[in-house]
């Protein structure tokens, strides 16, 4: 176990820089580059089943330099590093650990992907606590619950750890970092395809996520924003989380202007 933070001197700088650009590195993965791979079996290891042991990833092409990437910054010490993956089996996270690991390897440092079995805060914020008890240099972090997370961000906290989070901010404070991609553009971007695959005519259901939250709000808001181009799309609103195959009202119908 490591001596608290108050009790040893601060981490060093540059592992958080590695920390910090090897998640840049993950959010410059293109979705061109993760859809053009061919189809392939999770890459991620078993969570936590053997916490010493590196875990293999397919090769995957460097992130573009054009795309604004800049390092590799080479580490001081071999750092052990860990990513904690919230959903394996996404593509999107597939590729996070694939362009993380790639940078690490560029960075001259270890790093160890965790993925959850389940989407379960308590199971996450299990595995922050192993990880701390393994005695990691830094923690790349997808948080499942921003919120929810938070007792084992303290555990790390308390043991001079650094994590910095992806995709997801936990409360301030509670991690040295955050690197999010821009939800709004991506929504965006999604919506364009459809509006022009269909010809700027149709209905288009909007299976919504949770809007209450940031990124739920982003995507929603550069989705309408796409489709509003075209003036005779119509959009069929509905949360996902209360879909079902006959919904008992008004269907939540509303113009994309």
């Amino acid at each position: 176990m490591r001596k608290p933070a108050s009790a040893s001197a601060a981490r060093p700088s540059r592992t958080v820089a590695v920390l910090g650009l090897l998640l840049l590195a993950s959010t410059l993965a293109t979705p061109s580059r993760a859809q053009d791979a061919p189809p392939r079996a999770s890459p991620l290891a078993s969570p936590l089943a053997s916490p010493g042991a590196a875990t293999p990833l397919p090769t995957s092409p460097p992130p573009d330099p054009a795309a604004g990437d800049f390092g590799p910054v080479q580490a001081d010490a071999p750092y052990r590093l860990v990513l904690l993956v919230p959903y394996p089996d996404a593509a999107y996270w597939q590729a996070v650990a694939i362009a993380a690991q790639n940078r690490a390897a560029q960075d001259g440092v270890t790093l160890e992907v965790v993925p959850l079995t389940a989407p379960s805060a308590p199971e996450q914020v299990a595995q922050l606590e192993a990880v701390v008890q393994s005695e990691v240099e830094g923690i790349l972090l997808g948080p499942i619950d921003p919120v929810g997370v938070i007792p084992g961000l303290d555990v790390a906290a308390a043991s001079g750890i650094p994590v910095i989070a992806v995709s997801a901010e936990p409360p301030a404070g509670s991690v040295v970092g955050t690197v999010i991609g821009d939800d709004e553009a991506a929504a965006y971007a999604a919506g364009a395809y459809i509006a022009d695959t269909l010809g700027g005519r149709g209905l288009v259901l909007d299976l919504q996520g949770n809007i209450a939250n940031p990124a739920g709000e982003s995507r929603e808001r550069g989705l309408r924003a796409a489709l509003a181009r075209s003036a005779e799309i119509d959009v069929d609103a509905q949360p996902i989380d209360q879909l079902t195959a006959e919904p008992a009202g008004p269907r939540g119908q509303y113009h994309a202007r």
